[in-house]
């Protein structure tokens, strides 16, 4: 059966939602200017106040340079007269093992495109839990695909003859509804949460990314990684694969905005046609909060083909 779908979502009474950031990177207890000339002069002027990264839309705080270095974080852009946007560094690419309760795995060369198929074809990230670090037990880990995409899949299907992402020791993984041939395509945007075993610190997390296209794509990736304690207000029900809790949001399939077609060529990009391309055998929960002040929810198909139908139907 053929599905795509985008529907937004709005909720009456709109209430004010904010998500704490747990970068312990920039807690304000661990601030501490370097005491050099500039930055002393430079310190009250300069507000702490947050940014986001252009490639990767990467939460930060706007600091003297010398300050992002030594607090150990990265500079990623620029927030105006020195002043630049410093991110957290619990970063890793392929063969990383981590294990901060906010981490990010990318691409290699992130934020550059990696349109060859990788050499070898895996990249394989660990998140390794860590009782130290962790102040509470996990229940559950976050997946922001903040930017990512990978050659699309054939006839539904990711894995194979094409590239695919896989999650690997989730305790429950199998029961979340994703095909075991994994995710492929374009997902940025797209969110999910992971359930795992508060008493199994040992276990790690792989993500684990496989290149088997050999067709040149416009392959990049961001994927912000967030370790959500049991009692968390933050944490998504259970069944839930996604969880909105916004007053207003967007819900779209996977690879809603994915390629079908890429032309090789021999700059830096590859030449791509976007279209709607769903994968088979999902079978998913989406939830949305339940907010005491809200009496109701409307929904409103941007777009929805449901199969079996002619065209789309679309208002």
């Amino acid at each position: 059966m053929h599905v795509e779908y985008k529907l937004e979502l709005s909720l009456y009474l709109y209430t004010a939602f904010a998500f704490a950031v747990d970068c312990q990177l920039f807690a304000s207890s661990d601030y501490r200017p370097t005491n050099n000339v500039i930055n002393t002069l430079l310190h009250p002027l300069l507000q702490r106040n947050e940014c986001l990264t252009s490639a990767d839309n990467r939460q930060g705080v706007c600091l003297p340079k010398a300050s992002c270095l030594a607090t150990g974080g990265i500079v990623a852009g620029t927030c105006g007269f020195l002043s630049f946007c410093c991110i957290c560094k619990h970063q890793g690419t392929c063969r990383s093992v981590l294990t901060a309760n906010e981490s990010y795995f990318v691409s290699p060369n992130y934020p550059n495109l990696q349109t060859d198929k990788l050499d070898p074809s895996v990249c394989i990230f660990t998140l390794q839990r860590n009782r130290i670090i962790q102040k509470f037990p996990i229940c559950q880990i976050r997946l922001d695909f903040n930017d990512f995409n990978l050659a699309p899949p054939i006839d539904g299907v990711c894995g194979g003859n094409t590239d695919s992402f896989v999650i690997s020791g989730a305790s429950n993984f199998n029961a979340t509804g994703l095909p075991s041939t994994g995710l492929c395509g374009d997902l940025t945007g797209q969110h999910m949460f992971i359930e795992v075993d508060p008493n199994s610190i040992s276990e790690p997390l792989l993500l684990i990314i496989s290149t088997g296209n050999n067709q040149r794509y416009n392959r990049k990736w961001s994927i912000k990684i967030q370790q959500i304690p049991c009692h968390s207000p933050y944490k998504a029900p259970s069944g839930c694969l996604q969880y909105f809790t916004g007053e207003q949001d967007f819900i779209e399939s996977f690879n809603f905005r994915g390629l079908v077609t890429s032309q090789p060529t021999t700059g830096s990009t590859v030449s791509t046609v976007v279209g709607n391309n769903y994968m088979t055998n999902l079978n998913y929960g989406i939830c949305v909060s339940q907010q005491s002040t809200v009496c109701g929810i409307q929904w409103e198909a941007v777009e929805f083909d449901f199969g079996g139908f002619e065209k789309d139907v679309s208002g």
